[in-house]
């Protein structure tokens, strides 16, 4: 109960304050911003009760303009004013920002029975505060809604509600395409659960994991038909739609962008920082198992090696990152990328580093979730020609939910950091 009157209180402080930060932004900021130049005017047409008229420049399906429409019909059945401004609009993500955060805690709780309540709190809290997630708390993007239902279908199912993770899972894929993997995902690794939970030998075996799918198959059906239905309706609108893009398909064309991947685990690094240095002492081991091991030496460079070949025939610069300068990418494409002929080969010591502290995070689960967890990373981000720091909100939520949680000193010195950045973000945004 004190968790969670705890966890009341941290919740309750928080929308205050981001209630406030809303009001300074839409002060400072009242006409749609970025994106919002497409999902606002669409979300007003529908308000209109118009479900015919589509901008071809939006590339996502509509699932936050319906629920944004849900909200305001409900809100003019109460009230009867019909309020489809941009203001209106953008605080229906800080009731999606609520939600993140409520299902962050519980997630934590439910994969850390035994971690200290405050611990798993402060956690969350500093989930919660991820810049790049929390900057689109206050604005009337598809990715604060899209992360909720992505989450909120990944903690049913480790309630084992796999037929509502399901169907929340169908609601993720209406608000972003790509969701699609997070619900393959999700299943996969709940068919590895009741999986893990039924074998006692060779449960790390990708074969044998198959095997037992296929001997098992009615079982597969029963605890899974909810997602198989998902996956059917989603093959169903790709042969319909002939792509994964609904709209504007000339700047959003599937490549095989690899490096997106190195540049996912350099992100992942960044914030990371704190408490592999602190609690896991990784810098100390890795640099130790490189000195110490010979074949884990040579393993490093063939790794190098590769790498070096995927950064510089499978790296690609988006038109848009250059064309707009209110990104952080823009700058580090700008004065790096750009600057230096062979920069992303100078990268490639982090990007090895990167990868293998990713994978020893995740550590305390099996090499089976951790294969199917960085596949589904791989097929969310390559296919992907455009460079945005919040595709990688998901992936990195994720990968933090299922590490160890770090040290109070750790945690308070990361939110220290993310409370900084946001606090640079606004006010270089205001």
């Amino acid at each position: 109960m004190g968790g969670t009157l705890a966890f009341v209180v941290i919740l309750s402080v928080l929308m205050i304050v981001s209630s406030n930060i809303a009001l300074l932004i839409n002060t400072e900021v009242q006409e749609p911003y970025m994106d919002e130049i497409f999902h606002i005017p669409q979300t007003q047409v529908y308000c209109k009760g118009d479900y015919t008229q589509w901008d071809p420049k939006i590339t996502t399906l509509p699932g936050l303009y319906l629920f944004a429409r849900s909200i305001v019909y409900l809100f003019e059945l109460v009230t009867g004013q019909n309020l489809c401004n941009t203001f209106a609009l953008r605080s229906i993500n800080i009731l999606f920002a609520a939600g993140n955060s409520l299902v962050l805690w519980k997630i934590l709780q439910k994969i850390n029975p035994f971690a200290k309540p405050e611990s798993v709190l402060l956690y969350s809290l500093i989930l919660s505060l991820l810049p790049t997630l929390f900057f689109f708390n206050f604005l009337y993007y598809t990715d604060v809604g899209s992360t909720f239902t992505v989450l909120l279908a990944y903690y049913l199912s480790l309630r084992d509600n796999f037929t509502l993770s399901a169907i929340v899972a169908a609601v993720s894929v209406v608000f972003r395409q790509t969701n699609i993997i997070w619900a393959v995902f999700i299943a996969a690794t709940s068919l590895l659960s009741v999986y893990q939970s039924r074998v006692f030998q060779n449960r790390n075996n990708i074969l044998h994991f198959i095997w037992f799918c296929i001997t098992n198959l009615g079982l597969v059906i029963k605890l899974m038909w909810g997602y198989i239905l998902v996956g059917i309706a989603f093959a169903v609108f790709l042969f319909k739609n002939q792509g994964i893009v609904v709209g504007d398909q000339t700047h959003h064309q599937m490549h095989a962008h690899i490096s997106q991947l190195f540049y996912f685990v350099t992100f992942a690094l960044f914030f990371l920082s704190i408490p592999s240095t602190i609690d896991m002492r990784f810098p100390a081991k890795f640099l130790r198992s490189i000195f110490h091991s010979a074949s884990f030496a040579i393993l490093l460079l063939i790794a190098s090696a590769l790498i070096g070949l995927i950064v510089q025939n499978f790296s690609i610069t988006h038109p848009f990152i250059l064309a707009d300068n209110r990104h952080y990418i823009f700058y580090i494409w700008k004065n790096y990328f750009r600057r230096y002929e062979n920069a992303d080969v100078y990268l490639i010591p982090v990007y090895v580093y990167s990868i293998c502290l990713c994978w020893n995070v995740l550590a305390r689960n099996s090499y089976l979730w951790r294969v199917f967890y960085f596949v589904c990373v791989s097929t969310v981000l390559i296919p992907t020609p455009l460079v945005e720091f919040r595709y990688f909100i998901i992936p990195y939520l994720l990968l933090r939910l299922n590490s160890p949680i770090p040290s109070k000193l750790s945690m308070n010195l990361e939110l220290v950091l993310e409370t900084g950045i946001n606090l640079v973000t606004f006010y270089l945004f205001l």
